[in-house]
């Protein structure tokens, strides 16, 4: 049993285009904005792998960015409390 509360996630998908395919980046970007702009997303925590982000005065997320995945032995438990004090 995990001495954690119950936490309620919502994910959410967000994605860049692939620069070196001709017709990618237009329709991947018309696309990704329409569906998956993160500037329009709400919520306490956004995990990108971009410095480069817009962010709304508006914007409830604090940034946390993400790489790439070195082990599974990162301690996301530890970053997900530190994030709900």
């Amino acid at each position: 049993m995990s001495l954690l509360p119950k936490i309620t996630l919502h994910g959410f998908i967000c994605t860049s285009s692939i620069k070196h395919h001709i017709h990618c980046p237009g329709e991947k970007c018309a696309w990704k904005e329409k569906h998956l702009n993160k500037t329009m997303v709400t919520g306490d925590i956004l995990i990108d792998d971009t410095t480069r982000h817009p962010r709304r005065p508006n914007s409830t997320w604090e940034h946390i960015l993400f790489t790439r995945l070195l082990s599974w032995a990162h301690d996301w438990r530890a970053i997900m409390e530190s994030k709900r004090r």
